[in-house]
């Protein structure tokens, strides 16, 4: 007499028996209704055994699926994904079902293709400028890989997806369905069912785990996008799973960005991806040491210089500074106290035209007094230099040239200024003819072992705008980063993989940072100090905890671990073990694992 093997979406791994009553015909990827815990629950089928003795078993109540939902590959990767995140089997096959399915609804669905679908396992970088190009160097594979079975394309953000969607339903009208957390529980489940077969699937992280059976192709569109790393439960990285994925399927992937990751420039350099594209043959980046310029004087006689030259020139100009608004912080003109979010530990910035601060992190407005509440005697002001007070500046040295910010520019603007939103468009990029990044500093001096390569693939990316030049001002020009940023792209990859490689970092070895959140400060503090003390008993390499910056955010407070590693093996089986050791209610966590 056969039994069922059943899992549920708990943390412990385990598989618990049930009898399958007389004239069920269960099979493995299916869902079942039980009797779990005195609860009726939802469990899915992963295995039928012989008895072997057993009594006294439950039997399944119902069963909800006409058809397996998930098959053997499913349950393949999901054994796969143990090995490389903290889960139980239960809680991955279940990351692999809509809300809506994980409920006790009946499911009647039509399975069956006529499609025959060939092997593949190809991997593929595509490097062009813009996603129009990009997209149209890999549309003819995906209208191959219909006549196999089904596409699925991630993007990194909702905004993304939605103005790509326009594009690719022009070229397969009827064959697009959209995949994405912000979907209400009906919408998502629809889309799911509608998608199970020979369908082109866009989709944000999310979708990758609900991938249809007769998935043949997988996209990654701005495959280096940071948007691709989940770090609030369940932790992945969806470059991470994407490998995997095409691995165990056996089907081709396409990676599509301006610029690689630097884990997938490793596996070109490897021979385990193909490069396919435009390779940059000289840079127009130049950089500008300003060290000899006192630190407030932001627009030295250097600036000064090369604008007046580009307006003689009637040259288009896009001056790059960070900081929106007005300044960087509110304050008291007499005492100096500084406005701070509620939420948050961080300083509030002056909405333009209104006696409002907001919180760059939550979002939060707060209504300013009009004399400060800590001395009672002086005024509240603005200090610190955001791009509206650049703008304001700009425009008192050069008089007669039109100047805008990013959104509102026209033709003929002539000095255009922006923050990284520049980076947003999709389609074809506005060309300019010089650019100036004034706060290159500021992408360098963050407490990040990748900050010097994020803050080389930032300025590798706007350099694609500018059909002359565009300078990077630095006080730190001796920074190994402009040892090679004005060379080919190779070369600044090639030098990092090499620091990378004998500092052991990713992708040579592995860093797990942890977060730990809550709005007790000093339970906090206790519970990241007995995690600390854990794993380091375990013999890993940690440091912390360390105050997570910003240290409050949304009435939460932030500590983090991170560990190191030069080796794989045992590690991540050891961080989800100590995990599961912290016992606080509301505390949250959250892992980035590179």
């Amino acid at each position: 007499m056969k039994i069922l093997k059943i899992v549920f979406p708990i943390a412990k791994d385990l598989q618990f028996d049930y009898l399958i009553p007389p004239g069920f015909n269960v099979k493995r990827g299916m869902r079942v209704l039980v009797d779990f815990n005195r609860r009726k629950r939802v469990g899915v089928v992963v295995n039928l055994a012989d008895n072997a003795g057993k009594f006294r078993l439950k039997p399944i109540l119902k069963i909800l699926d006409n058809v397996p939902i998930l098959d053997d590959d499913h349950l393949n990767f999901a054994m796969v994904l143990k090995k490389h995140y903290p889960y139980s089997l239960g809680e991955l096959l279940f990351m692999f079902l809509p809300t809506y399915l994980k409920k006790p609804h009946n499911l009647d669905l039509d399975l069956s293709s006529k499609l025959e679908k060939k092997s593949g396992g190809c991997q593929i970088f595509v490097k062009q400028d813009n996603f129009a190009e990009r997209y149209n160097a890999w549309k003819s594979i995906v209208s191959d890989k219909l006549c196999e079975g089904s596409v699925l394309i991630c993007f990194p953000q909702v905004t993304y997806l939605k103005q790509a969607q326009a594009l690719i339903e022009r070229d397969f009208p009827g064959r697009v369905k959209t995949i994405y957390s912000r979907q209400s529980e009906k919408q998502m489940f629809s889309s799911w069912k509608d998608s199970r077969k020979n369908t082109i699937i866009l989709g944000t992280r999310v979708s990758v785990f609900y991938y249809p059976s007769d998935l043949s192709l997988l996209v990654v569109e701005d495959e280096n996008n940071s948007s691709y790393s989940q770090e609030e439960k369940p932790f992945y990285n969806l470059l991470d799973v994407a490998f995997l994925l095409s691995k165990i399927k056996k089907i081709d992937l396409i990676l599509s960005a301006d610029f690689p990751s630097l884990l997938t420039y490793k596996k070109i350099k490897d021979g385990k991806v193909k490069l396919k594209g435009i390779s940059e043959s000289a840079s127009n980046i130049e950089v500008v040491g300003v060290g000899q310029y006192k630190k407030t004087k932001l627009i030295s006689p250097l600036l000064i210089a090369l604008l007046t030259k580009a307006i003689t020139a009637k040259k288009r100009v896009v001056i790059f500074w960070q900081r929106s608004g007005l300044g960087r912080v509110i304050l008291c003109s007499s005492c100096g106290h500084i406005f701070k979010c509620d939420r948050c530990s961080t300083f509030l910035r002056l909405l333009a035209g209104q006696e409002l601060g907001i919180c760059s992190f939550c979002g939060r407005k707060h209504s300013l007094p009009k004399i400060c509440n800590q001395c009672n005697r002086g005024y509240v002001k603005s200090s610190g230099l955001g791009i509206q007070r650049l703008e304001g500046m700009l425009r008192r040295t050069f008089t007669d040239v039109n100047i805008a910010s990013w959104d509102q520019r026209t033709e003929n603007t002539q000095f255009v200024l922006s923050t990284s939103k520049i980076l947003s468009t999709l389609y074809k990029k506005e060309k300019f003819d010089l650019g100036f990044v004034l706060d290159g500093d500021s992408f360098l001096s963050q407490l990040n072992y990748d900050a010097t390569f994020n803050a080389g693939v930032y300025f590798k990316k706007l350099s694609l705008f500018f059909n002359d030049k565009i300078y990077i001002f630095t006080r730190n020009k001796e920074h190994y980063l402009f040892d090679t940023i004005s060379n080919d792209w190779s070369e600044f990859y090639d030098k990092e993989l090499l620091l990378r490689e004998e500092l052991s970092l990713p992708p040579f070895g592995l860093v797990v940072k942890i977060v730990l959140r809550f709005k007790n400060e000093m339970l906090l503090l206790k519970r990241a100090q007995q995690l600390y003390n854990k794993l380091e008993k375990n013999g890993l390499n940690v440091y912390g905890p360390l105050k997570e910056y910003p240290f409050k955010l949304r009435d939460y407070y932030r500590y983090a671990l991170v560990v190191r590693s030069k080796k794989d093996s045992g590690l991540r089986d050891v961080i989800e073990q100590q995990l599961q050791t912290i016992k606080a209610s509301g505390m949250k966590i959250a892992v980035i694992i590179r």
